[in-house]
This record gives C-alpha cells, structure tokens and sequence, in this order.
C-alpha cells in the first residue's frame, strides 16, 4: 500500500500523498493509515491520536513546499530552529562517540522529531542537487538520488519508469504508423 522509496522518512512522509487522474489523492485519510505507514516505515510504539494526526498532516504540508522548494528558504529556517527548540529529549555520548538524542514527551513530539531530525540531516549532509521529483509528470512523489552518477529519474522504475517509457514507446510507434499511412 505504502512507498518507502524517498530515500529518508521526511520525504517518504511527504510521499504519502500521489497524484491520481490530476487530482492529489491522500494516503492517509485516516488515522489507522497513519499508524499501518508508521510500522511500514519501521517506526515502533508511538500511539497518536487524531489531534496528533492532524498536526502531522500540517506538518507534511510544509515538509512538501521544502521538497519543491529544494532547500529552506530564511523564513523556513526560522521556523525549523523554532520547532527543533521546542522538541524535549536528552543528548548523550554514546561509546563509540556519536551523540545520540533521546526524544521524551508526547507521541506527536517524538514523531515531530524522527522527521524533523530526518529533514535535518537531509539539510546538512544532503546534496541539493539529489533531491528530486519523480520524472514522470503525473507523479508528485519525491526522492533522494543515490544513483553513482545522479541519473535516477523516476520515484520507482516499476511503476513511474516503465509508466514512462511505456507512453513513449506507443507515442513512437502511433507517430511513426501514421507517417506511413501518410506516405503515398
């Protein structure tokens, strides 16, 4: 039912809206849908509520204009700062020298911050350049290119990719058909 195929769990949150006949089709619409996404996306334990829900769609609204918009604008940036401030937890050093957060408070802030601290490791480790919206122009999804030679075009080649070259193979042959008929 779901796609983990964004390359990081802010985009694959993003993801979790296609396009369907024109029209932008939730994948969420209920709050069983969230937490079947969660488990898929190898998030365990957080129970939300349908307040939660609603603020993470709020959420995914913005996660998707940073996606079209490639980075964070000043103004994005700001709020970011303001949203990371906010989250509770505990940082430590773990043995092998790493620091390590542990969010703490309620399942909405916890779910806040494995997608914001997704988004933020995107921001500065990521290659602009990588993030990129399926090839296919009746597709909204997004994903990060870790192809060796940034060519990945399509959100997945077994759907969106062959989808592609499918319509252009018939455009091919339905061109190059009636050219024939044309000729005398």
């Amino acid at each position: 039912m779901f796609s983990y195929h964004g390359g990081s769990l802010w985009l694959d949150f993003v993801n979790t809206q296609s396009l369907h006949e024109g029209e932008v089709r939730e994948g969420l619409p209920e709050l069983i849908d969230l937490h079947t996404w969660l488990q898929g996306a190898g998030v365990e334990g957080l129970v939300l509520d349908e307040e939660a829900f609603a603020r993470l769609k709020d959420l995914r609204a913005i996660l998707r204009r940073i996606a079209e918009e490639g980075g964070v604008s000043a103004e994005r940036r700001a709020w970011l700062n303001e949203q990371l401030t906010a989250l509770p937890g505990t940082w430590r050093l773990t043995e092998d020298a790493r620091a390590e957060f542990t969010p703490r408070g309620t399942p909405l802030a916890k779910m806040n911050w494995l997608l914001l601290h997704s988004l933020l490791d995107y921001l500065t480790h990521g290659q602009p350049a990588r993030l990129k919206k399926c090839g296919n122009h009746q597709c909204i999804q997004y994903y990060y290119d870790t192809s060796k030679n940034n060519t990945r075009r399509w959100c997945k080649m077994e759907s969106c990719g062959n989808r592609e070259k499918a319509r252009r193979h018939h455009h091919r042959h339905k061109s190059s058909a009636s050219q024939e008929d044309s000729t005398p």
